[in-house]
């Protein structure tokens, strides 16, 4: 049995939170839809890791929902994700909310032992479990921070063939904080982190973002894990933007053939009227 936790949409989470913390489905937007893809690059193109999101979120007067899908790949493992979220949020006088919500998701796994390096004489394994998460959030002018904790496991539909491991979903504990200063009419700075932990390991990213009249946005990524990077994202037509982000390791790792992570994100957001 292999226990393990995926983080693909902690790049640029700050866009894909809803797929982090069902709480936050819906919170800020009408309407949001999002497409996100990362491909961390090594020096076997054909075997660098792969990752594709979609994301949908809504809300309908205290009620937010969401759809996720992610597809994955790394090395000889593939995996698949589809996630229903919901969430009620609870408008407090001072025109800030506060959010409770839950999802529900299936996630399948399987492992082509044939590509292993060098081949293992297993069969191919194929595993799909339930699982549920749950959050809270609060959002005001200035402060969008929330908890959740992700893929508790109901129900598990694999067995294990010829002593072969197999996939299990850890139950992972995350946090997330994000301040706002608007420095003048045009300029505003917002600091942001986000907390992980599996019970066992602790990741931590922080990231510092100025953005320009709401149209451009620069940053800096520093996770104490070995990782910095830089994101740009561009808003245009009021609801369209495209955002980028670049990571690279700065451990013993980068040596050995490891040349950092692309994210590119294309979202449209309808705002509440």
């Amino acid at each position: 049995m292999i226990y393990a936790q995926q983080g693909e949409e902690t790049s640029l989470y700050w866009n894909t939170l809803s797929a982090i913390n069902p709480a936050t489905s819906g919170i800020q937007y009408k309407h949001e839809g999002l497409l996100h893809y990362k491909l961390s690059l090594n020096s076997n193109w054909a075997s660098s890791p792969g990752t594709l999101l979609g994301i949908y979120n809504t809300n309908f007067k205290q009620h937010g929902a969401g759809l996720f899908y992610r597809y994955s790949h790394i090395g000889f493992m593939r995996s698949q994700y589809i996630k229903g979220s919901y969430n009620y949020q609870l408008s407090l006088n001072d025109g800030s909310k506060l959010s409770f919500g839950t999802a529900i998701n299936f996630q399948t796994h399987q492992i082509d032992w044939s590509e292993a390096i060098p081949p293992v004489p297993y069969d191919n394994y194929r595993g799909v479990s339930l699982n549920t998460d749950f959050g809270l959030a609060y959002l005001n002018e200035k402060i969008f921070t929330g908890i959740s904790l992700n893929q508790f496991t109901i129900s598990h539909f694999s067995k294990e063939t010829n002593d072969a491991g197999f996939y299990d979903p850890a139950p992972v504990l995350n946090a997330h904080f994000r301040y706002l200063f608007n420095l003048n009419s045009s300029l505003q700075l917002f600091p942001q982190m986000l907390l992980s932990t599996d019970f066992i390991n602790v990741a931590s990213q922080f990231n510092l973002n100025i953005s320009y009249n709401n149209f451009i946005n620069v940053g800096l990524v520093y996770s104490p894990n070995a990782r910095i990077g830089a994101n740009l994202s561009i808003s245009f037509l009021d609801r369209y933007s495209f955002a980028y982000q670049y990571t690279f390791l700065t451990n013993g790792l980068s040596s050995l053939g490891n040349f950092g992570d692309n994210t590119f994100q294309l979202m449209i957001r309808i705002p509440n009227k």
